[in-house]
């Protein structure tokens, strides 16, 4: 039957069939619906014509007519179905899915039977089972997939109607977009049912529909039925798990030739076999949280049996291992809290393994050869999950509750022959050359998931030391793996490049002196970021210290393109054969770390054996396996006792290798010699026992220091800083520093070292004079004042040629008008300086050296660095007055250059504010004010180190650099600009944009952290000052759509890099949310002190108590008493509540996406656990409109929330006073992976004050989600009703997943009803 598309008529469509229908407009003219659309989807016809053509069918698809015509060509289409009528079944299958959604339950049951058995022959037709048929092309797969998904919308809707809920009739509301909906409770039989759990029929069209149904009602929440008719249908669908089961285990083995083939089964593509193994994934994990164990015990035993057919096809088998990982792997399954279950999956990793062939596929070829490997990736991956978990979790039955629990357990036979049969595969895999050198890896990887853990439990483990032969002989094959001269067939067939670096170094320049046009610096993105790694800035996230501590390997590595980026990135940079070795070291490492005393010795050995065979060799091969053979000493040295033999013989053998002349040998002797520098102590002084002892050790290494080769020269250095620390340092060099004063001073273009190297050279100058002897306290106090005053004129006098007079020199006279051409030098004596300062706070040694520091030139340098930063926030500052005095000056607003600066330079402020959105309030960008901002924040950071050195001496240091430093941040408009502006006000003047102005604020914010988890008495006094630079801070950070343009840069030499997500920085917002935890955590006493009044009465009366009883009474008074919290003053009530309301709006995206969603989370959850923030009625329930706005936030993120039209109250002025209704905040589906955090604390937070919650925030947040989705009142009620007994937790979450999905429905509903 040929559809036709006329001009108009009939029913206005302009569509009509055959046979005439469609009006005037049908006929044979019109043109066939199946031309209609291939037209339509054809890439030759304009945006009008195919706009046209979309109306057209449209109008159709909702006419009258449509789903009479669908019905026929689902019932008149004659088998096969060929690929030709794919656009014109889809358009009708798409038609019948809304007549599903919309119309169903409003038909006749004669309409309803008739439509389903139509699209049950047409699915049928589609999926032929007989081979001639078969033989006929496949119909597209989407045809396919979109039948059988109608077919279960259907089906779940009929399944519904025959057979009504316990206690009445059926939840009304299902029929589309009616208001009230059918009743849709019958008493018949389901017919539905009868087909699809029949003996008879065609297991492919059945296995089809039920792939699509499980799919269906797994999602909770896709917004098409009710959540109680979800809730009615998985009770239906476990009910029949069983049948369900035992049909998709028929289609998964039928294309195997197994159980459920033949007739029935026949047919069967490996495509649809693995969609009806992932089915069974889905509904064990359906009948797990559902606590259905039966269905899913036997929805388990059929994956299992599927992974283990050998005459499955490798896809098919390959699903099946991914389901059996994704099931193990999760952390919900209550399906796994059975030792029963555990012990049948640990029996079948070790079982699985013969019917995998770790050689040569059978069928030579390339695609069999890519299915093999993927087949076996996805077994070890399954292994990997099983015996992962239960060595990291532990046997469920012991109450494994931290990790490794199950290594002080008794040992479990089962996880034992599983290790066993995995150790097997791995040495199998290992021999099966390149081709499966991706299995390896994989294997390794299953193997650090069982070292890791176990590393961690007690040496005596029963099953550490039954594991102790099979992993000794594994690490031994690893070190054979990762050389060359065992295994180089594997390693040279991998792709590869060089890589010189020796783990860190990779930028040759370091940055120092690139320079743009017209001499001033560049500073790109990498640039600064490497700067903020190098001047230890911590992780913004953490909640721990806000700097990094000094360590001399890390310094060396910090900032490069790997070490910067996630554990995920560095991997991804490594070529694969740098990925195969590194991953071979990794387990090594690990075993090691477990049997120190045996295995790590053994290792150690065999490295100082094949070291000795290397060095007598030679070529770009064995220079290599030299590196390697260095590496895999550094991973395993840390596990030996400095004084035991195997130690000290490594430690001569690397000093042997220092006769090499390959830099990246000598740099990676140099990374073990400071892992080493324990034996070295131990050795008294010989170094290793060879060549003049350590006087001539650290002569070699200050020669290569001064080595051209970056990493060669900045690992040397690492050296001698690390052995300055030791005791025995003083027999090298005496009081005199290990390197020159020139080395430190001079850049290494002008033959100095680069920055790094240069401030290790330094803080290693300054251990060896003033740290002596290890820096033993007792030690340095009973040096004779003779030696000490030579020790303190030594380092003075390298302070002086090496800090000072460089500091003073590169910011003499002329560095105001040109800032950019001395940023190169400032910063690289900030990384040096800062170095410096971080080593001493490092250091022991007393009060003594910290005095000699100060005295001996560590003033000098702090009054340099306040200096610096006085004079770049001036420079700022002028640049801003010079800014506003021109846009007054042209009668432009200061609110319009922040508008163009958020819209990235468009519109009238796009010169002054959109291009400088990047940079400071309305500031033109150019290189002195990136300069500016850049030295300022590394200078920033250089008084932050300072800071315990000085702050018993300089009280006011902390608090004049937090103010000096917020000049180097946009300010917040003031009344004057307001005014200026004509009362009109913005948010702010720019936001913090570019990477300079980024790193500043990121320096400042890591300064103020520090200071208030100081502990230090003077810290309460920055805590309002910091909480305010939070919230500037966070201010500027408001979330704007990824489309969003930066400013783009404009002037000389300056660069504008591309920013994070949504174009601002999330390093800063996240920085901003650990700074205000720290002030509300850390100091609660200044925003809610104890009434110290009531406490001194009850106290005077307990004094005067006549009796012991009433004593007693008093003092109980007076405790419960203590207990009553005020608030404090109006400046620290206002910053508290400023605070929260920070909090709660980053919850909902309102500064970032889900990275700062989460660090808010976080946030609010410490205060609760420490502080109890949420039952506290006076802190949380009644602070202003804190507690709703988290409610909306949180359920927002939860789903319960209108995209187009996010929450907001007439009270949702944002911090500092600005209005944040027109925000744009990002949609929810950005912010679901903090779904669970968030709903613990909605849960938490609505607990604590139930009443309130049920009464007061629940109506308004449900007001504020249904404004754009057009609820009434009654829905807006019955959403209200899911909570009325959802007191605990797990109905909390429960009640939110209905709410979230019957809004979607509600809207959804009332959009089909318009559209009809």
């Amino acid at each position: 039957m040929a559809t036709h598309v006329g001009g108009g008529g009939g029913n206005g469509s302009g569509v009509g069939s055959g046979g005439g229908g469609g009006g005037s407009g049908g006929g044979d003219a019109s043109p066939s619906l199946g031309t209609l659309l291939s037209t339509f989807y054809s890439s030759s016809i304009d945006a009008a014509t195919r706009a046209a053509i979309q109306e057209r069918l449209v109008a159709y698809q909702n006419s009258s007519d449509c789903i009479r015509d669908t019905h026929a060509y689902l019932r008149d289409t004659p088998p096969p179905v060929t690929a030709a009528e794919a656009l014109p079944a889809h358009f009708y299958l798409g038609a019948l899915s809304v007549y599903a959604k919309t119309q169903f339950f409003t038909s006749s049951p004669g309409q309803r039977d008739a439509l389903f058995t139509a699209a049950l022959r047409f699915l049928s037709a589609c999926l032929p089972v007989d081979a001639a048929a078969a033989a006929a092309p496949p119909v597209p797969p989407y045809v396919v997939a979109k039948a059988a998904a109608v077919i279960a919308e259907l089906g779940k809707r009929e399944w519904l109607a025959a057979t009504p809920r316990p206690g009445g009739g059926a939840e009304a509301g299902v029929g589309g977009g009616r208001a009230g909906g059918a009743d849709i409770s019958t008493t018949g039989g389901s017919r539905f049912e009868a087909i699809m759990f029949t003996v008879t029929g065609s297991v492919r069209a059945r296995a089809a529909v039920a792939v699509a149904l499980i799919d269906g009602v797994g999602d909770a929440a896709a917004g098409d039925l009710l959540s109680g008719h979800y809730t009615r249908l998985r009770q239906l669908l476990l009910g029949r798990g069983g049948a369900l089961v035992q049909l998709l285990f028929s289609a998964a083995a039928g294309a195997a030739g197994e159980a459920g083939g033949g007739s029935r089964g026949g047919g069967v593509t490996p495509a649809e076999a693995a969609a009806a193994v992932r089915s069974l994934g889905g509904m064990l994990r359906l009948a797990s949280s559902e606590a259905s164990s039966e269905v899913a015990v036997a929805a388990l035993a059929a994956v299992r049996h599927v992974s283990s057919m050998p005459a499955a096809a490798s896809a098919v088998r390959a699903t099946a291992f991914e389901v059996l990982a994704d099931v193990h792997g999760a952390g919900k399954n209550r399906l796994l809290a059975s030792d029963r279950l555990w012990a049948d999956s640990l029996g079948h990793v070790a079982t699985c393994w013969p019917s995998l062939a770790a050689g040569p596929p059978a069928t030579p070829g390339e695609d069999a050869e890519e299915e093999a490997v993927a087949l076996l990736r996805a077994a070890v991956l399954y292994a990997e999950s099983v015996v992962g978990r239960f060595v990291s979790r532990g046997s469920p039955s012991h109450g494994a509750v931290s990790p490794s629990s199950v290594a002080a357990a008794p040992t479990s036979p089962p996880l034992l022959r599983a290790l066993d049969s995995l150790l097997s595969f791995t040495s199998a895999v290992a021999g099966g050359g390149a081709q499966r050198a991706s299995v390896f890896v994989a294997a390794l990887d299953a193997w650090l998931a069982v070292l890791e853990p176990l590393a961690d439990a007690a040496a005596d483990a029963p099953i550490v030391h039954q594991l102790h032969g099979g992993l000794t002989a594994l690490a031994q094959m690893c070190v054979e793996k990762a050389l060359s001269r065992s295994n180089g067939a594997v390693l040279s067939a991998l792709e590869d490049w060089e890589e010189d670096d020796v783990g860190g170094g990779l930028d040759g320049d370091d940055g120092e002196d690139v320079r743009g046009e017209g001499g001033s610096l560049r500073l790109s993105r990498d640039g600064v970021a490497e700067l903020e790694a190098l001047l230890g800035l911590g992780d913004p996230a953490s909640s721990g210290a806000a700097t990094t501590p000094f360590d001399e390997v890390a310094l060396v590595v910090s900032g490069t393109a790997v070490a910067a980026g996630s554990a995920d990135e560095a991997a991804a940079a490594l070529s694969d054969r740098a990925a195969y070795v590194a991953k071979n070291l990794a387990v090594v490492a690990a075993v090691a770390r477990l049997y120190p005393t045996t295995s790590a010795r053994g290792l150690a050995g065999s490295v100082v054996s094949l070291l000795g065979v290397t060095l007598a060799a030679g070529g770009r091969g064995d220079t290599r396996d030299m590196r390697t053979l260095l590496q895999m000493a550094a991973d395993v040295s840390p596990s030996l006792e400095p004084s035991t033999a195997a130690a000290q013989g490594l430690l001569s053998t690397v000093c042997r290798v220092l006769g090499a002349s390959d830099n990246g040998v000598l740099a990676a002797a140099f990374r073990v010699l400071s892992c080493l520098t324990d034996a070295i102590n131990a050795a008294g002084g010989d170094g290793g026992g060879g060549g003049g002892g350590l006087p001539t050790l650290a002569r070699v290494a200050s020669q290569c220091a001064s080595s051209v080769h970056p990493p060669l020269s900045r690992y040397a250095a690492a050296f001698l800083c690390r052995l300055a620390a030791t005791p025995v340092a003083a027999t090298a060099f005496g009081t005199a520093p290990p390197l020159s004063a020139a080395f430190v001073a001079v850049p290494r273009v002008a033959g100095g070292g680069d920055r790094r190297a240069a401030a290790l050279a330094s803080a290693a100058a300054f251990r060896w004079a003033l740290l002596p002897y290890g820096g033993s306290a007792s030690v340095v106090s009973r040096l004779a004042p003779e030696e000490w005053a030579q020790r303190s004129a030594a380092w003075r006098a390298f302070a002086t040629a090496a800090l000072i007079t460089p500091l003073n020199d590169a910011f003499g006279e002329s560095v105001v008008q040109a800032l950019a051409r001395h940023a190169a030098p400032l910063l690289r004596l900030a990384v040096i300086i800062r170095a410096t300062f971080a080593a001493a706070a490092t250091g022991a040694g007393g009060a003594r050296p910290a005095d000699a520091l100060w005295s001996a030139g560590g003033q000098e340098l702090v009054i340099s660095a306040r200096r610096v930063l006085t004079i770049c926030a001036q420079v700022l500052h002028a640049k801003r007055i010079t800014a506003m005095t021109r846009r007054l000056g042209t009668g432009a607003m200061p609110g319009a250059g922040a508008a163009g600066g958020t819209g990235g330079g468009a519109g009238a402020g796009g010169a002054a504010g959109g291009a400088g959105g990047a940079r400071g309030a309305g500031i033109t960008p150019d290189a002195e004010t990136d300069a500016a901002m850049t030295i300022g924040g590394a200078y920033v950071a250089v008084l932050a180190s300072a800071l315990p050195l000085a702050r018993r001496r300089e009280p006011s240091l902390s608090r004049d650099v937090l103010q000096l430093g917020t000049a180097l941040l946009p300010p917040s408009p003031t009344a004057a600009a307001e005014a200026a502006a004509g009362g009109v006000g913005g948010p702010r003047e720019a936001p913090l944009r570019g990477r300079p102005s980024c790193f500043s604020a990121l320096s400042l914010l890591s300064l103020a952290r520090g200071e208030l988890a100081s502990g230090d008495g003077s810290a309460d006094a920055l805590v309002l000052p910091s909480v305010t630079l939070a919230l500037l801070a966070l201010q500027s950070q408001q979330w704007h759509p990824p489309t969003s343009a930066v400013g783009t840069a404009v002037g000389g030499g300056a660069s504008s890099a591309g920013d994070d997500e949504g174009g601002h920085s999330t390093s800063v917002a996240i920085a901003a949310v650990s700074l205000l935890e720290e002030a509300l955590n850390g100091h609660w006493h200044l925003f809610w002190p104890v009434s110290a009044t009531a406490a001194g009465a009850v106290e005077s009366a307990g004094g005067a108590a006549a009796s012991p009883a009433a004593a007693a009474a008093a003092i109980a008074a007076s405790k419960a008493t203590s207990l009553v919290e005020v608030p404090a003053g109006p400046e620290a009530s206002a910053a508290y509540d400023a605070a929260l309301k920070a909090l709660a709006d980053g919850v909902g995206g309102t500064y970032g996406g889900a990275q700062v969603g989460a660090r808010c989370l976080s946030a609010l959850t410490s205060l609760h656990a420490r502080r109890r923030l949420f039952t506290r009625s006076a802190a949380f329930a009644t602070c202003g409109d804190v507690a709703p706005r988290l409610l909306a936030m949180a359920l927002r993120v939860a789903g319960i929330t209108d995209d187009d039209a996010p929450p907001s109250s007439s009270s949702s002025a944002g911090i500092g006073g600005s209005d944040r209704s027109e925000a744009t905040l990002p949609c929810a589906t950005v912010l679901a992976p903090l779904r669970d955090d968030a709903l613990a604390v909605a849960a938490a937070a609505a607990a604590a004050n139930w009443e309130r919650f049920v009464l007061v925030w629940l109506p308004a947040v449900l007001r504020g989600v249904g404004g754009g989705g057009g609820l009434s009142d009654a829905q807006r009620a019955q959403l209200g009703d899911r909570f009325r007994d959802a007191r605990d937790r797990p109905s909390f979450v429960r009640a939110v997943e209905s709410t979230a999905n019957d809004l979607r429905f509600f809207r959804s509903s009332a959009m089909r009803t318009m559209q009809r």
